[in-house]
C-alpha cells in the first residue's frame, strides 16, 4: 500500500465522522418532522464530538490513526503540525458544542418530546450537578487509563531508538 493510501485509510474513520455530522446538519436544516430534526441533531452531536475529540487527543499525544506512523508520517515538523492540528480541533469541538446547543434552543423540538406536565423552564434552569460530576470523573478515569499507555508507548519508542543498527 502506498504512503498516501495508508494515510487515507488511517484518517478515514475521522473523515466518515465529519461527513456524517455534515449530513446530520443538512438533515436537521431540511427536515420538517420533529423526529427527523432530532435524528439530524443526534448525528451532528455524536459524530462531530467524536471526530474532533478523537483528533484532539490523537494530535496532542501522537496516538491513534493520526500518529507519526500513519496520517502524519513524513511530516517534517511533526510537533508543530500536531500542535496546530490540536488547536484547530479544539476550535472544531467548541464549534460543534455551540452549534448543537443552538440547534435545540427555543421552541425547536425539545418541547414536542416532553410530557405536557413538564415545564420547559424547570428543565432549562435546573442545574444538574450529577452530570457535571460524572463528566469530571470520566475525564479523570480516562486520564488514569491513558497515562500508563502513553508511558509504555514512550518507553518502547525510546528502546527502539536506543538499539544499535544491525549489520
Amino acid at each position: 500500500m502506498s504512503v498516501a493510501a495508508g494515510r487515507f485509510v488511517s484518517g478515514a474513520g475521522t473523515l466518515v465522522n465529519i461527513g456524517l455530522a455534515t449530513l446530520g446538519w443538512i438533515w436537521w436544516r431540511l427536515g420538517e418532522a420533529p423526529g427527523a430534526r432530532l435524528a439530524g441533531w443526534i448525528l451532528v452531536v455524536i459524530n462531530g464530538l467524536t471526530s474532533f475529540g478523537y483528533l484532539i487527543f490523537s494530535a496532542a499525544f501522537g496516538i491513534g490513526g493520526w500518529n507519526g506512523a500513519s496520517v502524519m508520517a513524513g511530516v517534517v515538523a511533526a510537533s508543530l503540525a500536531r500542535g496546530v492540528l490540536a488547536l484547530v480541533d479544539i476550535g472544531g469541538y467548541y464549534a460543534i458544542v455551540r452549534a448543537s446547543a443552538r440547534m435545540v434552543s427555543g421552541p425547536l423540538i425539545i418541547a414536542r418530546f416532553m410530557k405536557p406536565s413538564m415545564a420547559l423552564q424547570t428543565l432549562v434552569n435546573k442545574k444538574n450537578c450529577f452530570l457535571r460530576s460524572a463528566a469530571l470523573v470520566a475525564v479523570v478515569v480516562f486520564g488514569i487509563i491513558l497515562g500508563p499507555g502513553l508511558r509504555l508507548q514512550r518507553s518502547l519508542a525510546s528502546d527502539v531508538n536506543d538499539r544499535p543498527a544491525s549489520p
